[in-house]
């Protein structure tokens, strides 16, 4: 069945457009009662506030006890005295609020630690110094003893037999501690071990040392070998290539001293046996005999004594700690570029593909469709202009339409804005309309939200909104006041002023407060608001 519309249901729209401020008396020298603040417009004839008032959480919640840690430093007195925070409830908000920028800066500490201090924490400048290889054959001009490489640029030999420079052009980096005299007693990690590799003499007829004693520094000054104080690294593709080299515990361990000693293997020796069977293991990754080491209790200890007697360097690689700062830093690298990545393409995608359908101009057939005028109200709102169930005077009690009013309550038709009917009846608009008429312009809906501005900066930012290229029979402020709160040098609180500044529509009457389920715990869930409707006059103007 069809809906019929009374004319009298259907507002006269107004055809007479606002322009400029509004001419308002200020106060004067013979009236000084005109400068008494003004009652509150949401509740004109009673000084209560129909708000429930404030209350403190309970002091057992944990939010205000977290508050109130945070803010030892600032006692209720001094914040009374100096502070100038009279009543309980501001000073409470004031605690809660800083206890958010505690929480706002522990956040930003926690990233910059993430961000910079987790790296110093995890590789520090120290373990990048000492740790730092030199990689071997890479650097003209080196030799390694013991691990350590040391320039030869300005050395000389002090055996005619012993020529650095050769040895150097050869292979940069090559270990020459066998060519140093040393003794079995040197090696602590050694003694009271019975494998031939820990009680062997250093220097033999198989290995012959020419050069003075190394555990002496007069020898390497004479020599003038220049410790560069970095590690010789070693990559497992050379460790591999080079005869009698093997890795334990990511120390590289030159042996050729000890297999020219023992050409054959050594009956009873377990570390010997050991040793053989790395050399005969085939492979192009290198020679890794740490775990067969480990997982042995009778060769286990031999571990240390090897490292001290046989070290020609270290596998280039980095200490865990760096590794995992390197890998944090490259994850962090790589979701803050894919995010940056997926936004632009999906911004690429809508503006490319989707935005076209979904602002796109409405076709021939949408525009042919009826509709209800934008200016026809819902049936009965005109029925009460005091409604106390509700900011809707349309609704009854249960949330349900009213029944259709008299004609005698329907003659209530205040002025309004300019319609969106492009029509030229002066009376009235017709109830039910094409979508043509209406216009294929979009509905703009202006959010403003408020908490303690004044009345300068209100109207500020409602008329460079109302100042907009959006149409003004399309556009919709919305202003929301957020609490009943009076900012620093105001007469009147926030809501009033927003409500001052409003040209009520009193078709829709004096809106009372509706409670409304809230973000919060507790009582704070519970909260009102009230909603009216009208129009703004922006202040235009013209040079």
């Amino acid at each position: 069945m069809a809906v019929r519309y009374n004319n009298d249901d259907i507002p006269i729209p107004t055809t007479n457009p606002r322009h400029g401020p509004t001419m308002r008396r200020a106060k004067t020298l013979t009236r000084p009662e005109r400068g008494v603040a003004p009652p509150p417009l949401i509740t004109p004839h009673s000084q209560i506030s129909p708000f429930p008032a404030p209350e403190l959480s309970s002091s057992t919640d944990a939010w205000v006890i977290f508050s109130r840690v945070v803010t030892f430093w600032a006692p209720s007195v001094l914040l009374s005295s100096v502070g100038g925070l009279k009543d309980k409830v501001v000073r409470q908000a004031w605690r809660e609020k800083m206890a958010l920028c505690f929480i706002i800066f522990v956040l930003c500490g926690v990233v910059g630690f993430a961000t910079v201090g987790l790296q110093r924490v995890l590789c520090p400048q120290q373990t990048l110094e000492t740790e730092q290889f030199i990689s071997l054959g890479t650097t003209s001009g080196t030799l390694g003893i013991q691990g350590a490489m040391f320039n030869i640029s300005q050395s000389k030999s002090p055996d005619p037999s012993v020529n650095f420079y050769t040895l150097s052009s050869q292979l940069p980096g090559q270990d020459i501690t066998t060519l140093f005299t040393r003794d079995a007693a040197d090696f602590s990690h050694c003694r009271g071990l019975s494998f031939r590799a820990a009680q062997d003499p250093p220097c033999n007829s198989a290995t012959p040392c020419p050069l003075g004693p190394l555990n002496n520094s007069a020898t390497l000054r004479s020599a003038q070998l220049v410790n560069i104080t970095r590690p010789v690294g070693y990559g497992w593709d050379q460790v591999s290539t080079l005869s009698n080299y093997i890795v334990l515990d990511g120390h590289v361990l030159n042996l050729n001293p000890y297999m020219k000693l023992h050409p054959n293997p050594i009956p009873g020796d377990a570390v010997d046996h050991a040793l053989r069977t790395l050399f005969t293991t085939p492979g192009s990754s290198g020679r890794d005999g740490t775990r067969l080491f480990v997982n042995r209790n009778d060769i286990r200890n031999a571990v240390p004594c090897l490292v001290e007697r046989y070290k020609a360097g270290s596998i280039d690689k980095i200490t865990p700690g760096c590794f995992v700062s390197q890998l944090l830093l490259y994850a962090g690298l790589i979701v803050v570029m894919s995010l940056i990545l997926v936004r632009f393409i999906m911004a690429c995608v809508f503006n490319w593909f989707l935005s076209a359908r979904l602002a796109g101009n409405p076709d021939d057939s949408s525009l042919n469709r009826s509709a209800i005028s934008p200016a026809v109200l819902p049936e009965g709102a005109n029925v009460s202009v005091d409604n106390k169930n509700g900011t809707a005077p349309w609704a009854g009690p249960d949330g349900t339409k009213l029944s259709k009013p008299s004609k005698s309550l329907r003659s209530l038709q205040s002025a309004s804005s300019t319609t969106l009917i492009n029509s030229t009846a002066r009376d009235y608009a017709a109830p039910v309309m094409s979508l043509a008429q209406i216009g294929a312009e979009l509905f703009t809906v202006c959010l403003v939200t408020c908490y303690s501005e004044g009345e300068e900066s209100l109207r500020t930012t409602l008329d460079s909104i109302s100042s907009t290229t959006y149409s003004d029979q399309r556009k919709l402020l919305f202003v929301v006041a957020d609490g009943m709160i009076t900012g620093a040098g105001e007469k009147r609180s926030t809501p009033d002023i927003c409500v001052g500044l409003l040209d009520a529509d009193q078709r829709f009457g004096n809106p009372t407060p509706m409670s409304y389920i809230a973000v919060g715990s507790g009582s704070k869930q519970e909260n009102r608001a009230m909603v009216y409707a009208g129009h703004y006059s922006a202040r235009f103007f013209y040079i």
